[in-house]
């Protein structure tokens, strides 16, 4: 769990720095020419639902700061990036009971385990408490 929350913590850390300081954004950094590099699977967990504006403007940055637009739509155009992202909601303020909220953490920890991520990022309390600590502490 401590692993996991300072993973988070300097992540978020490193993202807000680059923001204030104008560092240079993920498709900004060199490309190699192997043409057997793929992108990096990332797996991000939203504790909330879309439209809960703290958890949308954690996501918002989050996907800025590895170099994923967004279009007029919402829909992720990844193309320049290094990342592929695969983003899941837990809705735990609506659906908010225990019971309700480790059935949801089942089902993601299943989607997860089959994309096999490289790293997975999680947006508040409820993705630690019930994702992280028991399935991948």
């Amino acid at each position: 769990m401590k692993k996991y929350v300072i993973i988070i913590f300097l992540m978020s850390i490193i993202l807000v720095y680059g923001f204030i300081h104008g560092e240079k954004s993920i498709n900004e950094l060199p490309i190699t020419n192997d043409t057997t590099h793929t992108k990096h699977k990332v797996v991000y967990v939203n504790s909330y639902h879309k439209g809960y504006e703290w958890s949308d403007r954690i996501y918002n940055s989050f996907l800025k700061g590895v170099g994923i637009l967004k279009d007029a739509n919402g829909l992720l155009n990844d193309y320049k990036s290094k990342v592929n992202i695969s983003s899941f909601e837990m809705n735990s303020k609506i659906n908010n009971t225990s019971d309700s909220i480790k059935a949801i953490s089942l089902k993601l920890k299943q989607a997860i385990d089959s994309i096999q991520p490289e790293i997975i990022v999680v947006n508040d309390d409820n993705a630690v408490k019930y994702l992280i600590e028991p399935y991948y502490n």
